[in-house]
């Protein structure tokens, strides 16, 4: 629980920062889709909880998430009445390769990137052999230099939100 939370305040964050240097996406709404990206998991975690062999067998629990946590996120969001984009954008952002109309980057571009680059920090070497064949990161424009300016803005973000919820 506690990292799913340091990965959704972290997405959060990036997703931010990522919105308001490089689209026209409201920044907000991206730093919702962050917080948000991780509800179905969210959801799973906690069902899961009742049963511990589900949680012993970490092959079928990452199995588990995979195959439902986007489909639970989606009837939780729009249960919650959640902007519209932000479903989308929980529900589509690991898929790296969905097609996409035009070269404008959107909000399920930022969350994957942000997916991405907070999975990698501290092994951004692992990030760039990757980041030019992904999409995403192309309509962003962001490179790997661009990514580490990203996460360092971002680490100002977190402390924010750390001193706001104390």
């Amino acid at each position: 629980l506690e990292a799913l939370w340091e990965r959704s305040a972290w997405t959060a964050a990036v997703s931010f920062v990522i919105a308001r240097k490089f689209t026209s996406v409201n920044r907000d709404i991206a730093f919702l889709g962050g917080l948000m990206h991780g509800v179905g998991k969210l959801f799973i975690l906690t069902r899961a909880a009742h049963y511990p062999f589900v949680l012993r067998d970490r092959t079928k629990y990452a199995g588990l998430l995979r195959k439902w946590h986007a489909q639970f996120a989606k009837r939780i969001l729009t249960g919650w009445r959640i902007h519209e984009g932000v479903v989308e954008a929980v529900v589509n952002y690991e898929n790296l390769n969905r097609e996409v109309v035009g070269d404008e980057p959107d909000l399920t571009d930022i969350l994957a990137t942000s997916y991405l680059v907070v999975g990698h920090a501290g092994r951004m070497q692992d990030l760039s052999m990757t980041v030019e064949k992904i999409a995403a990161f192309s309509r962003l424009r962001l490179d790997i230099m661009a990514v580490e300016e990203t996460l360092e803005q971002a680490r100002e973000e977190i402390e924010d939100l750390r001193l706001a919820i104390g």
